[in-house]
């Protein structure tokens, strides 16, 4: 995963002319941090975060829960949007908690702000900052916009490919390599099981399509179904390998609130996907359309969704489970997992 960051922070933070960066991961189901990266000016080297970076992250955070500043990520959620540039959307950002307490001792004039989404959710999270006089402007938001989906998927096989036959999850996704007549030249357990609810003919069909797309397009993903059910394909460049390809194989799985929590808390699976959509960012009036229910029952599902969490707002609920469920394995660098929350966890 490091360097499916590494290479999206080079060619973005260059094509936006930002000098840093701060690149997350974040919990599809709920949009909590599960890690976050440094870069440029910011880069702190290796190892641990200094306790002064930790600080900062959690007021960072905080400022985000409390939903009463222009352009966080769950603002941008509400109104679709994937990018927006500080000074561009305020004017003059002096007026925002964040940029005085945060942006300003570090010497940044403005930050551009990058929801990493693919197939309608949010994988991860970029912020690039300019310490240079000149602000972002639009073109460089949609420079950046262009981009997201891109940086998503590639972020979201990263995980996958980490986690490939994984003891620690059930069902786990599997690995393998084609070369470039197409015929799989390594592959792991899990990949052929998976492979196998295809039968044979499918399987080699499906494997020279994605291959051939892959090819033509740098990534791709196919689902199919065959006699043992369904399952999705995602292909890349196979490094050092003349038009090969590496795959993942793995089985569709629905997103939703780590069980642990769900448990802990008590959520009914209605009161779950309430909290879900009111977490990611969802006015009321848009968590009733998607749920097709009135705006009334969506009052009742988060009056109970507070009630069992102890909570009176959003943002305190995001504090919770942040504080009590993230906080933690976060600090531990425990791997965020390509289906939510953390891998074993």
């Amino acid at each position: 995963m490091a360097d499916a960051v590494e290479t999206a922070d080079v060619l973005i933070r260059d094509a936006v002319g930002a000098q840093a960066a701060a690149w997350g991961t974040i919990d599809p189901a709920t949009m909590l941090s599960t890690s976050c990266v440094l870069c440029g000016e910011l880069d702190h080297g290796l190892g641990a975060l200094p306790p002064h970076v930790i600080e900062r992250e959690r007021r960072l955070f905080e400022l985000e829960w409390a939903d009463d500043e222009p352009n966080t990520f769950w603002q941008l959620v509400r109104t679709g949007r994937t990018a927006a540039a500080l000074r561009l959307d305020v004017g003059d950002p002096t007026r925002l908690a964040r940029y005085r307490e945060l942006l300003m001792p570090l010497a940044i004039n403005d930050e551009l702000r990058l929801l990493l989404d693919i197939d309608g959710r949010s994988w991860g999270t970029a912020i690039f900052y300019r310490s240079v006089p000149e602000p972002f402007n639009g073109a460089d938001v949609e420079r950046a916009r262009e981009c997201g989906p891109v940086v998503a998927a590639a972020l979201r096989r990263a995980m996958l490919r980490a986690v490939c036959d994984s003891p620690q999850l059930p069902s786990p996704p599997g690995a393998l390599v084609v070369d470039q007549h197409d015929v799989a030249v390594v592959s792991s357990t899990a990949a052929e099981g998976l492979l196998d609810s295809l039968d044979d003919a499918q399987a080699a069909t499906t494997l020279t399509s994605l291959a051939a797309s892959t090819r033509a397009r740098g990534a791709s993903s196919i689902t199919v179904t065959g006699p043992g059910g369904v399952v999705t394909l995602h292909g890349s460049p196979a490094k050092g390998i003349d038009g090969g390809v590496a795959v993942v194989v793995e089985r569709p799985r629905s997103i939703e609130l780590a069980p642990l929590i769900m448990h802990a808390v008590g959520f009914t699976p209605r009161e779950r996907a309430a909290a879900e959509l009111l977490l990611a960012g969802r006015s009321r009036t848009q968590i009733a359309r998607l749920l097709d229910v009135s705006t009334h029952t969506v009052g009742d599902h988060l009056r109970q969704v507070y009630r069992k969490a102890g909570v009176a707002s959003r943002g305190e609920l995001a504090a919770l489970l942040y504080g009590r469920y993230y906080e933690q394995p976060r600090a531990e660098q425990v791997p965020p997992s390509p289906y939510g929350y953390f891998v074993g966890r």
